[in-house]
């Protein structure tokens, strides 16, 4: 799809399977990390956490965790080229499917503004199979 100017959009470069592969189960949790929301949002991840932490009346303990040793173990099980893209950093954050409308509210853009929507709706579709096929876990 084309915008205004006729230039194809920058959210429309994503795939929604990449969207997929940036959502991984954390303490039970479908979450999102902060290196790939970032490179979602064509953001650098210490903008995206900056932002968060300058806001942090916007986030509830049940919306965003840092994320420990157990759970990189957990991340690097479900997608080994995950330890790659960490780089080492001690500290990520992880962002559950509430948080993604929140990270809107303080970052204004339009562009991150589709991606969400996006990202929404594949959270809501995950959700709609695994109530569908209840065999599915998490885990």
């Amino acid at each position: 799809m084309t915008n205004m100017n006729g230039s194809i959009g920058e959210d429309k470069l994503i795939t929604d399977e990449m969207i997929m592969n940036c959502i991984y189960v954390v303490r039970g949790q479908k979450v999102m990390i902060d290196v790939d929301l970032a490179g979602l949002y064509h953001i650098a991840p210490h903008q995206l956490v900056g932002e968060v932490m300058t806001n942090p009346g916007h986030f509830a303990e049940d919306l965003i965790f840092a994320l420990n040793a157990d759970d990189f173990n957990f991340l690097y099980k479900q997608n080994y080229a995950l330890k790659r893209r960490l780089n080492g950093r001690t500290v990520r954050m992880a962002f559950t499917e509430k948080a993604i409308p929140m990270l809107a509210s303080i970052i204004a853009s339009d562009h991150i503004d589709k991606i969400n929507c996006r990202v929404i709706r594949i959270f809501y579709h995950i959700r709609q199979i695994l109530d569908h096929y209840p065999d599915i876990s998490l885990e």
